[in-house]
C-alpha cells in the first residue's frame, strides 16, 4: 500500500518508550508482520484522521485468507473447488 512507503519528503525524529509500550508495540509488529515505524505511522495516521482504519478497507477481509493450516499452497482442481469430488464412473454412469 502506498500509505507505508516512506516518501523521500519523510523526517526522522527519535521517540523514547517506557518498556511496557514498546513490549506492546514490539507484539503488535509480530502480529501484524510490519516494523514499529509503519505500525506507528498507521497508528498516528488513524489518530489524525488521515487514513481510515485499515478495517474499514474492503481488501481487509482477504488477510489471512491463505493462512489455512491445510493448506499446502499447492495448485487445486478449480472444478473440484466449486462442484465438488467427481464420483468414480461406473459402468452405469457412462449410459
Amino acid at each position: 500500500m502506498v500509505h507505508h512507503l516512506v516518501m523521500a519528503s519523510s523526517k526522522r525524529f527519535h521517540l523514547m518508550l517506557d518498556e511496557e509500550l514498546y513490549a506492546a508495540i514490539d507484539r503488535q509488529t509480530r502480529l501484524e508482520g510490519v516494523s514499529k515505524a509503519a505500525l506507528l505511522r498507521g497508528f498516528a495516521r488513524e489518530h489524525l484522521g488521515l487514513l481510515p482504519p485499515i478495517q474499514e478497507d474492503p481488501l481487509w477481509m482477504l488477510v489471512g485468507a491463505a493462512s489455512d493450516p491445510l493448506d499446502d499452497g499447492e495448485p487445486v482442481d478449480i472444478d473440484e473447488v466449486v462442484y465438488g469430488k467427481k464420483a468414480p464412473r461406473t459402468p452405469d454412469t457412462l449410459r
